[in-house]
């Protein structure tokens, strides 16, 4: 009578060790569901900002292009320009957009830890290679816009009237209309050809590393198509 007991002890014990086994593969198979749910989304999504941040690169990078060529030529051949592209030249000094790419997803993704959920260890490693690329390229443009500006504000300030120049934050809007004479004048002089130069090489620095970061893009693209 015990051992029947004993038993049907045995059974019961087994039959809720298995239930609780089961429910917990259960839980288990319905928490790597959801995960590999949020995964797709965050990769759809990411493919949608890598996309959009391939475009604006390849437009920067193509406007830069056309600066330093402009750069280049006009330091080396400057009889060759007509003053209207001098005077253009001079404005490129303080023009050319600004790389702000509007990645949301990833920037959340970063900030929540779940880029933990993305199971491709490849695609985890060039995301955080583009994080580091990407705040690189933002700096790099920093210091040459600020830089530039402080060495060419010392230098105009010496040339022209900067009330007009300067009569408003944005340094590009209150860009003084130069006459024709004004600009071949102050163009010819070797000064400022010296900061033409460096201005140059700025932009140099800058299109070399947003090629860099262009590669990575594509890479990341490639890998997140590979992992929807």
């Amino acid at each position: 009578m015990n051992m029947k007991k004993v038993n049907n002890h045995l059974i019961e014990l087994a039959v809720i060790v298995f239930g609780i086994l089961l429910a917990l593969a259960a839980d288990a198979a319905w928490d790597h569901n959801q995960d590999r749910q949020e995964e797709r989304e965050i990769i759809e999504a990411l493919s949608i900002e890598f996309q959009r941040d391939a475009e604006e690169l390849e437009e920067d990078q193509s406007i830069r292009v056309m600066v330093l060529k402009s750069f280049e030529l006009l330091s080396k051949q400057p009889s060759e320009f007509s003053i209207s592209q001098k005077k253009e030249a001079f404005k490129r000094l303080f023009s050319g957009r600004f790389y702000a790419p509007n990645h949301a997803v990833l920037d959340d993704v970063l900030n929540t830890a779940r880029i933990g959920l993305i199971g491709s260890d490849k695609l985890r490693q060039l995301i955080m290679t583009f994080e580091h690329e990407r705040e690189t390229q933002i700096i790099l443009e920093n210091n040459a816009r600020n830089n530039s500006a402080t060495l060419m504000r010392e230098y105009l300030a010496t040339q022209i009237d900067l009330l007009t120049l300067f009569s408003e934050n944005n340094f590009e809007n209150s860009f003084p209309e130069l006459s024709n004479e004004e600009a071949d004048t102050l163009i010819e002089k070797d000064q400022f050809r010296s900061l033409l130069f460096l201005a140059w090489r700025r932009v140099e620095v800058i299109y070399e590393h947003g090629n860099v970061l262009l590669d990575i893009v594509y890479r990341i693209q490639q890998e997140l198509e590979a992992n929807i």
